[in-house]
């Protein structure tokens, strides 16, 4: 070694330590002094800083060599080898707890001394290296922003550094022992969904494979959820050392918070082109509503919705639900209408409300006032956890303005159209009214002329039958001539009821007693029942209904014909009377048949006078009927379906004159 190596002798003896100095000088080391105490040995490798400490263990004083090296050793970290002259055990194992370079048994020659010098310096100095490498690691893993943990090959945690402790937000000794596959850590995969043992990065690991970049979801110590860039591997693969995985990862909460708040973004900005496209899909409200609704709801993060609409009153009009079963739907029917008006109340706000409710299994409800010309309404979103956040209320208050305008829309839309189809029907009637008093004139003129001659055959007949004794053929073809001049005699009085529409003349009366006299009026004609059958489903007990008795008869004898006349033989019609009082009462009358049914082509024309899809008849029945309906207040339908049979409805209003 070269004269830079400093070397401190401990010997006390005088003559051994000089031989020592010059055989050391010799080798070229540089003798920083001699001593012969344990004291003046610690003291002087204090100030001396030499390279290496040349110790005899036994020493005079009450201090051995053994206890200097020790304190040498722990204050300076100077290497120490022993001098000797005594191998017992007992020694020996006392001197190895101080952790010493290099033991030489006195007498000893100089190569020994060489070599026991040259090993110790290089044992010391690899020693210095790998502490000053450990220092640096253990810097290195203290000061790093990275969370690091240790694992061994159970996978428990060993060691883990500050920022481990502060991701993990428990502290070190909490932490040191616990399994990293612990079902507390409720961990979880990227997709939410939860992580398996054989998934787990450390596992993984564990088996081979390094995970790195692996995005995985934790719950933290205090409960919190945190998600974590996680790098797995195996740091000690030697067959003498235990296997170690080492994590090392990143709180990525704040990034992942972000990325989902963008994508949920990107997702309410794609929803809201849907509803902007649902918007101006339609102008039909009721579809308009159910449509929006549902893309509502299903873009929340919400279980259900609904919209609720109110009249001029503050009543609900209109309530539409989504995602609701039958029972929460009742449940929540009663909230918007419940008697004390706080839902109301909150519609006069015209802000976004966020409040709690029992109702169902919900706990909050979002409710999104909207203004409907002088009407008020509502966007409500139920959720079982208050998952309202700033731009959240702010989306759904877009929505809700989106809405009201669209629904403004449709409700202009439909009044023009319902005002356009009011003046078609206006028009209608205009040129109906100018064709029919055009036919009313005509049929006047042919009533008066056709009257006279029917007066003039009928009186012939009459005559005819009581002068002359008629038998046979004769007699046969007088009963046709009679029976063809009464069936023109009914198409005069069609036609004079359709150019002088008689006054309706309305008196309180017994609606269904009136019914029963024209069933039993048809049932006298032979010819047209024959075997046919008329059945009544009529109320035992009804109001009195104030009705032209004359007039409404006329219009049941001709719906009992038609019905009649409609079925094969052996066949039965039927005629329901029955009230109505919820709102306005009204009366109504069914008159129903399974005959052959009327082809929907004809369905508009019905009403039109002179049409008809009868061999006989003038096509008059059904206009006088139509107009005597009106004439009372009322309204006339016809449902039917060919091969199915047809209905006929007559509704008026019970209000007396």
């Amino acid at each position: 070694m070269t004269d830079q190596t400093a070397i401190l002798i401990v010997e006390d003896e005088r003559i051994v330590a000089e031989n020592l100095r010059e055989v050391l000088i010799q080798l070229g080391f540089r003798v920083t002094g001699i001593v012969s105490t344990s004291q003046d040995a610690v003291n002087a490798a204090g100030t001396q800083h030499p390279d290496l400490v040349l110790m005899d263990i036994k020493l005079k004083g009450e201090v051995d060599g053994i206890e200097a090296a020790r304190q040498i050793t722990e204050r300076f970290q100077i290497p120490v080898i022993y001098l000797t002259a005594h191998t017992d055990v007992m020694t020996l194992e006392k001197a190895k707890t101080t952790g010493p370079f290099g033991y030489l048994v006195k007498p000893f020659h100089e190569r020994e001394l060489k070599s026991s010098i040259e090993v110790a310096l290089y044992k010391h100095g690899m020693e210095m290296r790998l502490k000053e490498s450990e220092m640096r690691y253990r810097g290195l893993f203290e000061t790093m922003n990275q969370g690091v943990c240790t694992l061994d090959a159970q996978l428990l945690i060993q060691s883990v550094n500050p920022a481990a402790e502060t991701i993990l937000e428990a502290p070190a000794h909490q932490l040191i022992g616990m399994n990293i596959l612990d079902t507390s850590w409720e961990t979880v995969n990227e997709d939410e969904k939860p992580c398996s043992r054989k998934d787990h990065p450390a596992e993984s690991a564990m088996k081979g494979k390094s995970e790195g970049n692996r995005i995985v979801g934790i719950r933290s110590r205090k409960g919190n959820k945190k998600w974590l860039l996680i790098n797995a591997a195996v740091i000690s693969r030697h067959p003498s050392d235990p296997e170690t995985v080492l994590l090392t990862f990143s709180d990525i909460t704040r990034n992942r918070q972000l990325e989902l708040s963008m994508r949920k973004q990107n997702e309410q900005l794609a929803a809201m082109n849907r509803m902007t496209g649902i918007l101006s899909s339609t102008l039909n409200s009721s579809e308009l509503v159910k449509k929006a609704l549902k893309e509502v709801v299903k873009m929340s993060d919400c279980e259900a919705g609904s919209l609720v609409l109110l009249n001029h009153a503050h009543q609900v009009e209109s309530l539409y639900f989504e995602g609701l079963g039958a029972a929460d739907r009742d449940s929540l029917d009663a909230w918007h209408r419940e008697p004390e008006g706080r839902y109301r109340e909150l519609l006069r706000k015209r802000n976004i409300s966020i409040v709690e409710m029992s109702e169902a299994y919900f706990s909050y409800a979002m409710v999104i006032p909207f203004q409907l010309d002088r009407k008020k309404g509502a966007l409500n979103l139920f959720s079982q956890d208050k998952c309202f956040s700033d731009d959240t209320i702010h989306l759904y208050s877009s929505i809700g303005q989106r809405i009201q305008l669209t629904l403004n829309n449709a409700r202009l839309y439909e009044e023009t159209r319902s005002a356009l189809r009011q003046l078609k029907e206006t028009q209608d009637r205009l040129i109906r009214s100018e064709k029919l008093a055009g036919l009313g004139a005509l049929a006047g003129n042919v009533v008066h002329e056709l009257g006279n001659s029917l007066g003039a055959i009928s009186n012939s007949i009459q005559v005819l039958r009581n002068r002359l004794d008629l038998e046979g053929p004769l007699n046969e073809l007088m009963d046709i001539i009679a029976t063809e001049s009464r069936r023109l005699n009914q198409c005069v009085e069609q036609l004079r009821e359709f150019a002088r529409p008689r006054q309706i003349r309305k008196q309180p009366g017994d609606f269904c007693q009136m019914v029963r006299h024209a069933a039993a009026v048809i049932q006298q004609d032979t010819d047209l029942i024959r075997s046919r059958s008329i059945d009544l489903d009529l109320p035992e007990h009804m109001e009195a209904v104030s009705f032209d008795r004359d007039a409404m008869e006329q219009v049941m004898l001709n719906l009992i014909r038609n019905a009649l006349q409609a079925v094969p033989e052996n066949e039965t019609i039927r005629i329901r009377v029955r009230e109505n009082t919820g709102g306005k009462r009204k009366c109504i009358c069914e008159v129903r048949d399974q005959g052959t049914g009327i082809p929907p082509k004809h369905i508009e024309n019905l009403f039109e006078p002179y049409f008809t899809t009868k061999s006989r008849g003038m096509g008059l029945g059904l206009h006088i009927v139509k107009q005597i309906v009106e004439g009372h207040g009322g309204r006339i339908q016809i449902k039917s379906r060919e091969n199915r049979g047809t209905t006929v409805i007559l509704t008026f209003p019970k209000e007396r004159d």
